[in-house]
């Protein structure tokens, strides 16, 4: 059976959207939900600091996750990078043509530099490479820079959703709302498409296989690529050296060129704020 996504979901594990009204993807990571405004009642608004996650379901999945983010919901220690739990649907799969080659992430629902959860189950799901950075990074960065920037909060929250008894979520809604100036900082409410372009995918097991549209082409940088110190790759929050082999993956639009020197690439694009250097390049440039 070729791994596809169902059409006729029977249920879901939340109630903000309909899933009928979501309309199949076809090239947007993201739509907007509800005219972009998010689903907070006035008694959410109202709560001070907090930060909840779900019960994992019968299945063993992940549920709703939400919290008032603020700088002391931020991390204040380095990023745990060696998560062990594997959330439904996991499978270990690598396509050239995928960033960093491995399909799955174990995305947080509410983000690392968000609150500093790492390992938790109730806030992990299996989501493609796609959706973990370009999907649900760009809002996730909004949220992160306001905050540092203003010292304000915003209510978050995340909705994993399931298509019937899927182990592998169709996709997350996300909403986001700075509180002390009534939304006027951070507002937006969208769901985003747990795909990977080139992968058909079996929701409701994780197995997957390449589908036929997207093939490894042999990598020719441009002469500005050429030309710079450095290139970022916005939507994942790592910068390369010109020479990284890691470069034939990254998509035109997330490059940035930076000419200069590493201290001032590092000043520009600091670590508090997710930016770091490619593993590849660390090793074979003995940068630390």
């Amino acid at each position: 059976m070729p791994p596809t996504e169902e059409s006729n979901p029977e249920e879901a594990n939340q109630d903000l959207i309909q899933l009928d009204s979501i309309p199949p993807y076809e090239d947007k990571l993201s739509i907007e939900v509800n005219a972009n405004v998010p689903f907070f009642t006035e008694e959410d608004r109202a709560r001070g600091a907090f930060e909840e996650y779900s019960p994992l379901d019968e299945l063993g999945r992940a549920g709703v996750a939400f919290a008032r983010i603020s700088r002391d919901t931020m991390p204040t220690e380095d990023r745990q990078t060696d998560l062990k739990y594997n959330p439904t649907g996991w499978q270990v799969n690598k396509y050239d043509f995928v960033d960093y080659h491995f399909l799955y992430n174990r995305c947080h629902l509410i983000a690392w530099a968000l609150a500093a959860e790492g390992d938790n189950p109730q806030n992990l799901i299996t989501g493609t490479r796609t959706l973990n950075i370009e999907g649900m990074r760009p809002y996730e960065d909004a949220v992160m820079r306001y905050v540092y920037r203003t010292n304000n909060s915003v209510l978050y929250r995340v909705t994993p959703v399931f298509w019937a008894n899927n182990l592998v979520a169709n996709g997350v809604l996300i909403e986001a709302e700075s509180v002390e100036d009534g939304g006027e900082g951070i507002q937006y409410c969208v769901y985003c498409y747990n795909v990977e372009p080139g992968v058909a995918i079996n929701y409701a097991t994780g197995e997957n296989e390449a589908d036929g549209t997207k093939q490894k082409q042999e990598y020719v940088p441009s002469a500005e690529e050429a030309a710079a110190d450095f290139v970022i790759n916005k939507g994942s929050g790592v910068y390369h050296y010109p020479d990284c082999e890691a470069l034939g993956e990254m998509r035109d639009h997330n490059k940035i060129y930076f000419n200069g020197t590493l201290e001032e690439l590092q000043a520009e694009y600091p670590a508090e704020e997710g930016w770091r250097l490619c593993n590849l390049c660390r090793e074979k440039h003995g940068t630390q």
